[in-house]
């Protein structure tokens, strides 16, 4: 870097001597919950370098002649990331390279284990598939899934789901309402590309930190599974679709988890499971695993489907 250069940073102190080495320094001071002084706004750099950072391990680096590339395109991407970049037509364009991309994910994590030991049976889906931060999706596991678009709380908005556990969902939903509790969909199944702009959004708005504790990679996320349903509850006419505003509500997703295993379905991501699961609690995110018998096992065993699978499979 030339000496006599404007660098803008954080609050860390470790850059104290930047202006004693003849370099312009602007500052911000997270610490003291400042994000922007003037004409120093260092977000937008931290979330260029994050986004690089997840597609630099995504696809296990990359040649040094095609870095400069790589970086112009992870800047692109975030420059655009208020656009809808994978509408149905673009998609076509895209489905290509899509599916190159989901292959090489699925290799990427060196010494995992993929979800090809436990996904692609034939006809039907495993119900019971591991995918998490250690077992990123199969190449051959989207092969077996059997997708119904269904409407979401948003105007609008449709989402896809797994055919058994959308009718699974209808009679979880059906059994609420007769306790006088209103559900719907917040999200289903979601795309490796999808998935990626959930990642960049949610470190837009929540911080780096809670996006990497809450959103999983693209490749590694439930979801790409069609058997993960995010829902939401509606409260006094309102849908809370917000994630802090769900977590003020114990006592009504309480109600809600005890209905699950009687459609199938367990809570997935538990309090105190965190280092299992490597993602925070989330009352609202719901797996099916294919029978009424088998949610009650793993729901009475209180274990997260990484032990269940560890014991009994």
């Amino acid at each position: 870097m030339l000496e006599g250069s404007t660098i803008h940073s954080d609050g860390w102190k470790a850059y104290d001597g930047l202006i004693l080495n003849g370099y312009d320094l602007y500052r911000v001071f997270h610490s003291e919950n400042e994000f922007a002084r003037r004409k120093c706004h260092v977000n937008g750099i931290e979330n260029v370098q994050t986004l690089f950072a997840w597609s630099f391990a995504k696809f296990n680096g990359c040649d040094s002649d095609k870095f400069v590339i790589h970086l112009m395109e992870c800047e692109w991407r975030y420059n655009h990331r208020n656009k809808d970049l994978y509408k149905k037509e673009k998609m076509k364009k895209l489905k290509a390279f899509s599916t190159i991309l989901i292959f090489a994910f699925g290799f990427f994590v060196v010494g995992c284990e993929s979800t090809k030991n436990y996904g692609y049976k034939g006809k039907h889906p495993d119900y019971l598939v591991l995918v998490n931060k250690m077992h990123p999706i199969s190449v051959d596991y989207a092969k077996s899934l059997d997708l119904v678009t269904v409407d979401t709380v948003y105007d609008d908005e449709t989402a896809e789901i797994e055919k058994a556990t959308y009718e699974a969902y209808l009679s979880l939903q059906s059994a609420l309402e007769k306790q006088g509790i209103e559900i719907g969909i917040d999200s289903a199944y979601r795309s490796v590309e999808y998935q990626e702009q959930i990642m960049l959004d949610f470190t837009e708005k929540y911080g780096e930190e809670y996006a990497r504790n809450t959103v999983a990679v693209p490749g590694t996320s439930e979801h790409h599974t069609g058997l993960a349903i995010d829902i939401v509850p509606k409260v006094n006419g309102e849908w809370k679709w917000e994630n802090e505003d769900m977590m003020q509500l114990p006592e009504l997703f309480s109600r809600i988890h005890k209905e699950l295993p009687n459609h199938g379905f367990i809570l997935r991501l538990l309090k105190g499971k965190e280092k299992i699961t490597g993602y925070s609690y989330e009352p609202w995110h719901i797996r099916y695993v294919g029978s009424v018998e088998v949610a009650q096992e793993i729901t009475d065993s209180g274990l997260v489907l990484e032990e269940y699978l560890e014991e009994f499979k």
